[in-house]
């Protein structure tokens, strides 16, 4: 379950965030910066991020990564002024780095070798079924509201992944 989690992010960053900012005047060039900005802290923190997570506990990357997605996406409700834009995805991005390679980590440490080859095509499937899944929720609200409600449905989605990484089987 918690391998789809960030799917709703990237939904929400690759679909509807454009989707605003064209609609709002904004050039495609600073858009494909906005991307930039947030894949930037990928590179920068996430080798250092996954070496700490088992560390300091996966519960709180959990927590603490979807968590901050959601404040993120709750923020962009509010906000759409290019610096708070900018300033959001590389939060975002900070908040990924410490996600993504975090998500296998805890896979692995939790299913045992005998149970690793049949439950890992599933959990790699999640990633893929989230995304459609949450694309496809967020294009229905955009359907009946302005855009910047998927940044809240976004939100709640991403707090109820924050809840479930908190209570995650610890091992």
């Amino acid at each position: 379950m918690l391998n789809g989690g960030i799917e709703p992010w990237w939904a929400i960053a690759y679909i509807f965030v454009p989707l605003m900012l064209v609609s709002r005047g904004y050039e495609l060039g600073f858009i494909g910066l906005l991307i930039f900005v947030m894949i930037l802290p990928l590179v920068l923190v996430e080798y250092a991020a996954m070496k700490r997570a088992s560390r300091f506990g996966y519960n709180s990357y959990f927590a603490a990564g979807y968590g901050t997605l959601a404040l993120v996406s709750f923020a962009m409700f509010f906000l759409n002024d290019a610096l708070s834009l900018v300033a959001l995805f590389l939060v975002a991005g900070t908040a990924i780095a410490f996600l993504e390679p975090t998500r296998e980590l805890y896979f692995f440490r939790i299913v045992g070798k005998r149970e690793e080859e049949n439950l890992y095509a599933p959990f790699m499937t999640a990633i893929s079924f989230s995304y459609a899944a949450m694309s496809f929720a967020y294009a229905v609200v955009v359907r009946a509201l302005p855009v910047e409600y998927a940044f809240l449905a976004g939100g709640v989605v991403l707090l109820a992944f924050a809840a479930i990484g908190a209570t995650a089987k610890k091992n």
